[in-house]
């Protein structure tokens, strides 16, 4: 202690393999345990197990700084890539550096030649980032560094598509774990295309097909991961390993078509194939209690889904161990669907416990789990269950940790940070702060969303969403209909959908296209049965009649529109419950009933005036109706008073839609009228 820190543990054994094995991830772990400063160890003994068994299970350890290259490691081992001879040559392309080849073909021993490849890899993203020579090269994120190397492959080995083959597997698999899926589908397809030049058949080619589907889905292309697993199916039929990892994709790829009872039946083979092997923990049984759960759930069998999916959290745990991340997606969906049922309460449990999961493998500065930590609050931001400022606190956080990672991470991960906080402030009526948060991530998003049908529904949900807004009607009905579009892609023939019907019919009836509006709102699908009943079932007409509704008010129907709330059941949840009333307070304002329509108005303006934004459109709109409803039944001081609020509000914020300013309008007319009247 007196001399200063202790030196590595590999510094100080003459035996050169017991040196080579204790270097890297043990002298960290030994490091950090005998540090001289007490608040740089391990907190406790646990800390120093969890850092331990994550070593001994090939994941990352808290003690080992971060860099591109150490993740990149991890994620090669995570896919226990064989090593040949061949294939330290094709990893030593990737950076270009010739004396790796001459090193690999040196090894005497597989061992031996993994170890080169692995140290090498090291070198050459140590080398990329930190070149003093290269300034362009070291502001290049981890994935364009790690697409401009397997590029070289087309011409290092244009004769020799096995190494080819066998790079891109590696290459997709790496672009799979750091969440590029375009780029993981580019490549996946790339091996499979070097395997047909090979005619290579049976098992190879069956797990790079395997390895390829599971893109497509993960790109939402449910229909080409289908037609992937059935070919695995072909070639693999003897092989057990496969055949029920084809048949666990085949199953969530049929329903991800929407295609629910061929799913299930799948589901039913699987699970007899697993029965067949015994009890011992599996992740495809896992995957498969997690698919009939999402199953149980369409059916608004909400209570049985929460068991099936808890079942298969504990079976992948038992399969995968504590880091699992089939467990933790799982958790996530609990957590997720909890929510959205407004348990939350529940969902709040399952949220801590999903994150515990992550920081236990990830470390408390987990960036992954900020990340998830951030979607769940918004979750919860969006449900009136989380406050905006705890809400923008997590966001922000997340953007912090990944503004710390800058030129590691794929760009698009810190657009999506952005455009979800964007989105918080929108949605919150604070249209001048989330504009700007929203177009700065829009084309870095864009560009990543241009593969994935689903990705490319949720961007243009949110530009939608701003567009219609901010008054830019015709781009708002664009981005509305190639959400739909999108939508429709994902996921075929699902009644879910019908929100971005909605969407585009709200959009038009204020551009004062009715007709239009209501055309489109008809040629929404009927609700299905198989995918929404019970609650959902109400909850589903309930917020058509309410869009319905909405439509005929902007056409002047008042009593058509007050009819059509009154025979729609009334829905316990806030959200529609205050969306409901003030609809029919407005209606009743209309129909001739302005005491009745006067108080349920006033009564919802308190209650949005404390969930939204003070210069709020949708509630300065709000407002202005009121002040409609009050001078209609002779209560001209609260018009007076309402439409003060409403005119501060667009003043404080006048690039919004002029739909929204109507009301004031009339209201400022109408009071106008009766002071030259006196």
């Amino acid at each position: 202690i007196m001399q200063g820190d202790a030196p590595p543990a590999s510094g100080r054994v003459k035996d050169t393999a017991l040196a080579r094995a204790l270097r890297g991830e043990l002298d960290a772990i030994l490091g950090k345990a005998m540090q001289r400063e007490p608040a740089r160890r391990y907190v406790t003994a646990d800390a120093l197990a969890r850092d331990i068994e994550r070593h001994l299970n090939g994941e990352t350890v808290a003690a080992r700084p971060d860099s591109a290259a150490y993740r990149l490691v991890k994620a090669l081992r995570r896919h226990r890539i064989a090593f040949s001879a061949a294939g330290a040559v094709a990893l030593a392309i990737l950076g270009g550096a010739g004396v790796a080849v001459v090193q690999a073909n040196r090894a005497n021993d597989a061992a031996d030649r993994a170890r080169v490849v692995k140290e090498f890899v090291v070198d050459v993203f140590k080398v990329n980032l930190r070149s003093l020579d290269n300034h362009e090269l070291r502001q290049m994120p981890a994935e364009m560094l790690l697409e401009r190397g397997a590029r070289l492959v087309d011409t290092k080995f244009s004769t020799q598509p096995r190494m080819q083959a066998e790079l891109f597997g590696v290459v997709a698999g790496i672009f799979g774990d750091m969440g590029a899926a375009d780029l993981g589908l580019r490549y996946a397809q790339r091996q499979i295309d070097a395997l047909d030049r090979l005619q290579s058949g049976g098992e190879e080619r069956a797990s790079a097909m395997l390895a390829l589907g599971r893109s497509y889905l993960n790109n939402g292309r449910p229909g080409e991961a289908g037609l992937a697993a059935r070919e695995v199916l072909r070639l693999a039929e003897a092989q057990a390993t496969l055949r029920r990892a084809a048949r666990s994709l085949l199953a969530e790829a049929l329903m991800g078509e929407g295609k629910v009872a061929d799913g299930v039946a799948e589901l039913d083979a699987l699970d007899a194939d697993l029965g067949a092997a015994g009890a011992k923990p599996s992740v495809e049984r896992a995957r498969s209690l997690q698919m009939r759960a999402h199953v149980l759930s369409d059916r608004g069998e909400y209570d049985e889904a929460i068991k099936t999916m808890n079942a298969g959290v504990e079976e992948a745990f038992a399969a995968e161990g504590s880091g699992s991340p089939a467990a933790i997606r799982m958790l996530g969906n609990l957590a997720t669907g909890l929510n959205e049922l407004s348990r939350y309460d529940e969902a709040r449990s399952y949220r801590e416990r999903l994150l515990a999961a992550m920081r236990a493998v990830g470390g408390p500065d987990d960036i992954d789990a900020a990340i998830m930590e951030a979607y769940l609050t918004k979750q919860l931001f969006f449900s009136r269950r989380e406050s905006l400022e705890t809400t923008v606190a997590a966001i922000e956080r997340a953007r912090a940790l990944l503004a710390g990672k800058a030129g590691l991470m794929p760009k698009s991960i810190a657009a999506r940070m952005e455009r979800e906080l964007g989105h918080v402030y929108l949605e919150w009526g604070w249209v001048d702060r989330a504009a700007p948060l929203i177009a700065n991530s829009a084309l870095a998003l864009r560009e990543a969303a241009a593969a994935s049908p689903r990705a490319q529904s949720e961007q243009a949900m949110v530009e939608q969403a701003l567009a219609y807004m901010a008054g830019h009607h015709a781009d708002a009905d664009r981005f509305g209909r190639e959400a739909l579009l999108a939508h429709r892609t994902w996921v075929p023939n699902h009644t879910s959908w019908i929100g971005d019907y909605e969407v585009v019919a709200l959009n038009l009836s204020a551009m004062g296209l009715h007709d239009e509006a209501q055309a489109v709102l008809d040629s929404a699908p009927p609700l299905d049965p198989w995918t929404s009943t019970g609650s959902d079932q109400s909850a589903g007409v309930a917020g058509l009649n309410a869009v319905r509704a909405r439509l005929l008010l902007d056409r002047g129907a008042a009593s058509q529109a007050l009819a059509l709330l009154r025979g729609t059941p009334s829905y316990s949840n806030e959200l529609p419950l205050l969306r409901r009333n003030v609809l029919l307070g407005e209606a009743l304002c209309a129909a001739d009933d302005p005491s009745g329509g006067l108080e349920l108005m006033v009564v919802a303006t308190e209650e949005l005036a404390r969930a939204r934004y003070k210069d709020d459109p949708v509630l300065a709109r709000v407002r202005a109706t009121a002040g409609l409803c009050a001078f209609s039944a002779g209560r001209k001081p609260l018009a007076l008073t309402l439409a003060d609020e409403a005119r501060r509000a667009f003043r404080a914020q006048p690039g919004v839609s002029p739909y929204f300013k109507a009301p004031l309008a009339k209201l400022e007319q109408a009071l106008r009228s009766r002071r030259t009247a006196t």
